[in-house]
């Protein structure tokens, strides 16, 4: 029994190792032929590894400083693949990936290279090098040094300059403004840090000038600068016209072979002729295309009020005239309280008023010591009636009306119709474009009436403040402007007495010098020549658009004068 016990376990034994056998024997087959063992080829040989490619190179990256960055590459070949990246080809500690990201440029950056080093087994291939570019952060632009304000003499150019920052560097463009700021307008081509007007002219005076500054991180306008232009300096800018510089009289003539007492209003028609109240002679006067003065109506140093032809007729200082479309001039027969009418014939009749009559009802029908009178298309005719600081309209026939101001009120108020004031209307003009311009001569100042609606307003001047100052409106002032006329343009003319000088006013109100210049002391004296002195302008009118005749109340108050305007 103990023989057949031993003999089961051998066996038992034996199975084991033989099952263990049968199972490690194929992996050691394939180990052995892994190795080159066992006589004959197991299969083909592995193929060899694929070096590295760059599929897609790095590209250049731009950014503002304090944004981050980011360079990619990929790349193909046997894996696995080892990454290298430089910056301007030197190695960056752990920058090992397929990517490289720096988390917030710096401007140092700017312009740095950066490439990677790709390599597996086979192989080691570099890269292109991809610019970063790193720009500072954007900045609105600021307006570092503004234009100045520029004061030429006409025809001269005027630069204006100005200096702005920002980043990116702003662009630039150059504004105009031709009514005080109420409306810009760009400058074409007008883009750089300076900007140069064409040759300028006295109707450029008071031109605003502007720069807007540009970039992706807003804008900036500067303050306005102001252009001033004065006058050209011309040869004999006041001539004399007709009359004598000392010696008055009654005489007609030619020019200046004739003599004047004291020429006061004056206006011209579509003829070319010339008319003239001589007020301290109470006749009035015609001067021709060619100098030839005669006395149209009345009679030297006779004062009265009689209607009749010529001579016969009679006046008391007359002082405004008007001239309508038939040739008919008006006079404002201020001595009298009278509006008279002359035709071409030298025929004289009473059209408004009662003669030495002041005041009357609030239609108008009376006049107190008229001073001015100015006659439209329609032949319609206004009269400044200073004594009673209204303003009366008359039609062709029928009754007048008072057009704005309360009968015997001062004041300086605008408004309509009644509720407006004046105090010392001493002169008219008519624009053709339905309004009517008023010297409104003790508040120093100039009105504007809208004929269609009575509306008053102040064109130019201060009330409050009589004095010197060119400007646009109110910031302008006069002394007692005191007589007015206006040419093809709009542009109106202001005879500006205490300051002793013509100021010009464009259309918006802007306010000029244009002849004479300021009195400054009690021993200003009359001059003519290229830069002329006014002794006092008292009367205007223009004959074209350069000349205008005037006359002054001292420094050769017997003679009329020709005075050259830009």
């Amino acid at each position: 029994m103990q023989q057949d016990t031993a003999t089961h376990s051998f066996d038992q034994r034996a199975i084991r190792r033989f099952s263990v056998a049968h199972h490690l024997l194929p992996a050691a087959l394939a180990a052995v032929a892994a190795c080159g063992g066992g006589g004959s080829p197991s299969g083909p040989p592995p193929p060899a590894p694929t070096p590295p490619s760059i599929v897609t190179q790095p590209v250049p990256v731009s950014v503002t400083a304090g944004q981050p960055a980011a360079f990619s590459v990929a790349a193909s070949g046997t894996a696995p693949l080892a990454y290298q990246w430089q910056r301007n080809a030197v190695d960056i500690g752990g920058a090992t990936g397929a990517t490289y990201a720096i988390a917030s440029a710096a401007l140092g950056d700017n312009f740095a290279s950066f490439r990677v080093v790709v390599s597996n087994v086979a192989l080691t291939v570099t890269s292109t090098a991809a610019q970063l570019t790193v720009s500072a952060p954007n900045v609105a632009p600021a307006i570092v040094t503004p234009p100045l304000d520029s004061r030429v003499t006409s025809p001269a150019t005027a630069t204006f300059s100005v200096v702005a920052v920002g980043t990116p560097a702003p662009t630039l463009q150059w504004q105009l403004s031709t009514n005080n700021g109420g409306s810009w307008a760009d400058i074409p081509g007008a883009t750089s840090a300076s900007y140069t007007t064409p040759a300028t002219a006295t109707g450029d005076s008071f031109n605003r000038f502007r720069v807007v500054a540009t970039n992706i991180a807003g804008s900036a306008t500067s303050p306005l600068a102001t252009l001033i232009v004065d006058p050209p300096i011309v040869a004999d800018r006041l001539v004399l016209f007709a009359g004598s510089l000392s010696l008055a009289g009654t005489e007609d003539g030619t020019r200046t072979t004739a003599r004047f007492g004291e020429p006061y209003g004056v206006v011209t028609d579509a003829a070319g002729n010339v008319y003239v109240a001589d007020r301290g002679y109470h006749t009035i006067r015609k001067i021709t295309p060619a100098g030839a003065v005669t006395t149209l109506a009345g009679l030297a140093n006779t004062e009265g009020s009689a209607d009749g032809t010529g001579s016969a007729a009679r006046f008391s200082f007359p002082t405004g005239l008007g001239v309508d479309a038939a040739g008919n001039v008006y006079v404002a027969d201020n001595g009298n309280n009278l509006l008279r009418k002359i035709t071409p014939a030298g025929v004289v009749t009473t059209v408004v008023g009662v003669a030495r009559l002041p005041g009357g009802p609030r239609t108008g029908q009376r006049l107190f010591n008229p001073s001015a009178v100015a006659v439209d298309a329609a032949g319609n005719y206004f009269i400044a009636n200073t004594g009673d600081q209204t303003i009366v309209m008359y039609p062709p026939t029928g009754p007048g009306v008072v057009l704005a101001g309360f009968p015997g009120i001062r004041g300086s108020q605008d408004g309509t119709d009644s509720t407006a004031r004046f105090n010392g209307p001493s002169d008219l003009v008519l624009d053709g474009l339905g309004n009517l311009y008023v010297a409104d001569q003790l508040n120093s100042t100039i009105r504007k009436i809208v004929i269609a609606t009575h509306v008053v307003t102040t064109y130019a001047g201060n009330p409050s403040r009589a004095g010197f100052a060119d400007g646009i409106g109110g910031a302008a002032l006069f002394a007692d402007p005191i007589a007015l006329t206006i040419d093809a343009a709009g542009n109106l003319y202001v005879a500006d007495l205490t300051n002793n000088v013509i100021r010009k006013i464009a259309p918006g109100g802007v306010v000029s010098t244009v002849l004479g210049v300021v009195r400054s002391n009690p021993t200003f004296e009359f001059r003519l020549g290229p830069n002329p002195r006014l002794g006092g302008p008292l009367y205007m009118t223009m004959i074209d658009q350069r000349h205008i005749l005037l006359g002054m109340d001292a420094g050769g108050s017997t003679a009329l004068f020709l005075a050259t305007v830009p």
